[in-house]
């Protein structure tokens, strides 16, 4: 679908009642994934000047006759000169105070901080307002992300057919990325974790060539990107009769998957699903090695982080988090189970067309 200039013009909107929060008077947008967030358009590099009153695109010679006829604001060149002539101009005299995501690199932090005071304007770092935006979906982004997750499920379910004695890790990652591609993948989201064995102990396992045997746990995780939405889900097969401890760490990690979904609804904080999936997972909580989840979209990991290292930080209708509690025991084998859900008015719906 193409979105028209006014969706884009609400979404700037949007941006501009933080500024008052942040006490600035305008912001830079410098990542890419953020400008096309608020335009619609994909570049390598470019910058998105946002003033109370004005809004330009400013990117280089390869982009500049593309961005004109599409673009939903001013287009101009991200040449110094150019950049300095805008903010010179009269229309621009009032944005004193700029902003900016703190997440920036430091070497473009400096570049622009030079930039900013050679025109005696404050270059100010603000707490995440776009990543706080994008976090809230709307009716066809979601749309988009339930798209992404059917299309995953499917490839799961395809590569499950080969599993089989002897096949390696690459071999099941490589079915799976040709599957959905061949089946309207933009891409994948990262690259495929397929574990067998004791292999699954590591939550970031590299796909090599280890061979399937029978008693093995094979461990999952996908993702894939569809009209620019990620998707991402972990599933454990056992491929025979896996060792006890294995069933164990897998019966506890779905029970504190049920008992954080019992508490999925908005208002709650953050770090409190965490810490119901710890309390659940009792003495072998100490095997938990990463946090319980995380915001996905057009990145595959956005804001909220689900941890309790996000303080004073609440669920809100509208947005579509992962929740992946794991349990992993070095040298025997790691389990760990993640959907995607979306917050609801009143709880949760999970994305998967499946609620398995």
């Amino acid at each position: 679908m193409i979105r028209s200039h006014d969706f884009f013009k609400e979404r700037i909107k949007i941006l501009r009642k933080h500024f008052s929060l942040f006490k600035v008077d305008g912001f830079l947008v410098d990542n890419v994934i953020d400008i096309f967030y608020f335009t619609g358009m994909q570049f390598s590099q470019g910058i998105l000047f946002v003033t109370r009153r004005e809004v330009v695109l400013c990117v280089d010679g390869r982009y500049i006759e593309m961005a004109k006829k599409s673009s939903p604001f001013p287009v101009r060149s991200i040449q110094e000169d150019v950049l300095k002539k805008i903010w010179t101009s009269p229309k621009w005299e009032e944005a004193i105070t700029i902003g900016f995501d703190k997440e920036i690199s430091f070497a473009k932090y400096k570049k622009f901080k030079t930039f900013f005071c050679s025109l005696q304007r404050k270059f100010k770092p603000c707490n995440d307002p776009i990543q706080k935006q994008r976090a809230i979906k709307d009716r066809e982004e979601l749309s988009n992300l339930k798209k992404s997750v059917a299309l995953l499920w499917k490839g799961f379910l395809y590569v499950k057919k080969f599993l089989k004695v002897g096949i390696t890790e690459k071999k099941v990652a490589l079915f799976f990325e040709w599957y959905c591609k061949k089946n309207g993948a933009d891409d994948l989201a990262f690259k495929p974790i397929v574990a067998f064995g004791e292999n699954s102990a590591f939550p970031h396992h590299h796909s090599g060539d280890r061979k399937l045997k029978n008693g093995d746990l094979v461990l999952v995780d996908i993702g894939v990107v569809v009209n620019g939405y990620m998707s991402d889900i972990t599933r454990v097969i056992f491929f025979g009769e896996v060792p006890k401890k294995i069933k164990v760490l897998s019966h506890i990690v779905k029970e504190a998957y049920e008992k954080v979904l019992l508490h999925t609804r908005p208002g709650v904080e953050v770090g409190t699903l965490e810490r119901i999936a710890r309390t659940a997972m009792g003495e072998q909580e100490r095997f938990f090695l990463h946090s319980l989840g995380h915001g996905i979209g057009l990145s595959v990991h956005e804001y909220p982080l689900i941890s309790t290292k996000s303080k004073n930080v609440q669920l809100e209708e509208g947005m579509v988090i992962t929740i992946e509690p794991g349990l992993y025991l070095p040298g025997v084998g790691g389990v760990r189970h993640e959907n995607m859900v979306v917050i609801t008015k009143s709880g949760y719906h999970n994305l998967l067309p499946k609620s398995t």
